[in-house]
């Protein structure tokens, strides 16, 4: 299924595969949540569909779509959906199912999700697939960092980036799960599919009071508070640090910090991020405590 926000980047794959003119390697990027996953999926399923003939949509009926909704189609490949590192032997099947015959309608399709997992050796050898392509067989390679893929890859590739240009379906659409909207909430206006998650598991609420706590930076925060939701929910940090940035844009634009003492407080996000992504072990309670007095002195400068 593609999302209602998405559904116009889909038209012009369906003009180049009518007239047999579909690219054979698309990487799909854009933020995570955005629904690149079931957009590459509605893509394979229609270049499979029996009945699709030379229109790029599956009628759900047939054998193919049978068979994909089952997950056991013969002449379809996924890769990369457990989220860990993608290593050269799992390339080597991508390359050996592409060059084996297809048991449907001809067509073959490899889906790559989180490509930019790929380790060097396995962006080498995809990379000879994307450059000796075998006749009706397409790779998808699926995105959200797609600069961490060489830029060999991405130039034998047609890139899409996929965003959302008109917002008010995603308004409509998370409407109709009862989802209350919330100031933060426009921060992730192009990962809807993030929002919702977090609608879905009750977590919004304990985001709600990060926000606030992160809102009162120029003040007083209670760490006791911050740092006991960061403990308990690890992968609120980077979320922390999106909240963090936005105040402090917002400070910028407001003219209660001067330019000089923003830019020091951005290199200083940035230090965080990269300390809490490259270092092991790091005290992150501390880390995020040194980080709020930082801040808080270039505000207050």
């Amino acid at each position: 299924m593609i999302y209602p926000w998405l559904s116009e980047f889909k038209q012009p794959l369906e003009t180049a595969y009518s007239v047999n003119k579909l690219h054979h390697g698309i990487l799909l990027s854009g933020q995570a949540g955005i629904g690149k996953a079931e957009f590459a999926q509605d893509i394979a399923q229609s270049i499979l569909c029996n009945a699709s003939s030379n229109h790029l949509q599956s009628c759900g009926q047939c054998k193919s779509c049978q068979l994909q909704q089952a997950g056991t189609h013969p002449d379809k490949l996924i890769i990369g959906q457990d989220n860990k590192t993608i290593g050269i032997d799992e390339i080597r099947k991508v390359a050996q199912f592409v060059q084996s015959s297809a048991g449907q309608n001809a067509n073959k399709v490899v889906v790559i999700h989180n490509a930019e997992l790929m380790t060097v050796a396995a962006q080498n050898a995809v990379l000879k697939t994307l450059e000796e392509p075998n006749h009706q067989r397409y790779l998808l390679l699926v995105s959200h960092e797609p600069m961490r893929l060489g830029a060999t890859i991405r130039s034998r590739c047609l890139c899409y980036n996929l965003t959302i240009n008109k917002p008010e379906l995603v308004t409509d659409w998370l409407a109709n799960f009862n989802l209350v909207s919330q100031p933060w909430h426009i921060l992730f206006a192009q990962q809807p599919l993030m929002l919702l998650n977090w609608h879905e598991q009750g977590h919004l609420n304990q985001l709600d009071s990060l926000y606030i706590t992160v809102e009162n930076l120029h003040q007083q925060i209670d760490l006791k508070i911050l740092n006991e939701i960061l403990k308990n929910k690890p992968e609120y940090i980077s979320v922390f640090s999106i909240f963090l940035f936005a105040i402090i844009k917002k400070y910028l634009i407001q003219k209660n910090i001067a330019f000089n003492n923003y830019q020091e407080c951005i290199k200083l996000l940035g230090n965080f991020e990269n300390s809490r992504k490259s270092i092991l072990g790091l005290n992150v309670t501390l880390a995020t405590s040194r980080l709020i007095f930082s801040l808080q002195a270039q505000l207050n400068n």
